[in-house]
């Protein structure tokens, strides 16, 4: 009898150490949403807010019993998921998954305002947006909500107040950021957070507290990329030197090479079909083009598209008749990345051998460098 005992105790220890293990591995995502019934559920990529510029990606899908779901599946690193169901409900819900078991409970009409239990990296989340991002949102709102309702012709004072404030409240943001990292190293919303605040000016600071993050998050695809942001972009792209070489493709599927065009002028024009920035500054860029290209200036259009119809359609309905690349996806382009693009429109102009004359500046003083390069030809 002790025997058998013994075996028996063996034997559950393994179960339990091979649960742990798969639970440490692999993830599940199973749950409810009522009213559903018998649908297909997609597991995706997307967050909670998307631009234009996201390119959205399934990763799997199922059909729901009975308003009843579930995934399995891996994570290499935590990450923005999302559960949808198409042409059932209008919205979806966004979590950060990790390998654990994951339960969802929601509502079809109310989807986005689901519950989960189970993901560790989604309670920080949450914690983050509750304490510190969503009390910013709503003062930041009542102040735009009363800077529209003033008059800028004779509230102008009261206006710039306003401005102050919101200037306020974002360094609040800000120093609120730096420290919830502090306290939670390990946490995806930190260097989510930490990331969305890269500029220039606060590159030291961000320096500092991307150190501290863990080494999990700091090797992940994004800890990478803000990694580069602050470590290696200044390096890469530098006034009076080459620029890195290139290479996309066209309208047509044909590889463009900066290399090929090195002696050319080229202005590099990032940019989307969906830019209203972008497409008010065309009619200036068309005439920049037309002065200019016959003297040799080329202008190659860097689009952060995802809808492939959508850019070429753009392209021909603005008669932009020049070079256009783009890989579809969006934020994720991969010469927007080197760039260090975080909105558009954003200009660079090259001169021959790919040398960056003018970085980051506006299309007046673009024309301005060029009456100078020309008119000396």
């Amino acid at each position: 009898m002790k025997i058998c005992n013994l075996i028996l105790l063996i034997f559950i220890l393994n179960v339990n150490v091979f649960c742990q293990k798969n639970s440490e591995d692999s993830f599940v995502i199973s749950g409810k949403i009522s009213g559903i019934g018998n649908s297909k559920v997609l597991l995706g990529n997307l967050p909670h807010g998307i631009t234009r510029a996201f390119k959205i990606i399934y990763y799997d899908s199922c059909f729901s019993i009975n308003d009843s779901f579930i995934f399995k599946g891996h994570v290499t690193e935590p990450g923005f998921y999302s559960i949808d169901v198409p042409g059932i409900t209008d919205s979806w819900f966004s979590f950060i998954a990790e390998n654990s078991i994951i339960k969802i409970y929601g509502k079809k009409d109310s989807l986005w305002n689901s519950s989960i239990f189970g993901s560790k990296q989604e309670d920080k989340y949450e914690e983050y947006q509750n304490d510190i991002y969503s009390p910013w949102v709503t003062k930041s709102h009542k102040t735009w909500n009363k800077i529209d309702s003033l008059d800028k012709s004779t509230d102008s004072v009261k206006i710039n107040r306003l401005y102050d404030s919101l200037r306020k409240y974002h360094t609040d943001l800000f120093n609120s950021t730096l420290k919830y990292a502090i306290k939670n190293p390990d946490a995806f919303v930190s260097l989510y957070r930490l990331e969305s605040f890269f500029k220039p000016d606060v590159k030291d600071t961000l320096k500092y507290y991307f150190q501290l993050l863990s080494d999990e998050l700091k090797k992940s695809s994004l800890g990478k990329k803000f990694y580069y942001e602050l470590y290696q972009l200044d390096s890469t792209v530098v006034m009076n030197e080459p620029v890195p070489d290139f290479s996309s493709h066209d309208t047509s599927g044909n590889v463009f090479k900066i290399s090929d065009h090195l002696n050319h002028y080229i202005l590099l024009d990032f940019w989307a079909s969906w830019c209203g920035p972008c497409l008010e500054e065309l009619p200036e860029v068309k005439k920049i083009f037309k002065a200019y290209a016959p003297k040799g200036l080329e202008i190659v259009s860097i689009s952060l598209d995802t809808d492939e119809e959508a850019w070429k359609k753009a392209i021909i309905d603005n008669e932009m008749n020049w070079y256009h690349l783009s890989d579809l996806k969006g934020g994720e382009n991969k010469d927007a990345l080197t760039y260090g693009i975080k909105s558009i429109p954003r200009k660079y102009l090259l001169g021959p051998e790919g040398i960056l004359i003018l970085k980051d500046v506006s299309l007046e003083e673009i024309e301005k460098k060029l009456k100078e390069i020309f008119m000396t030809k």
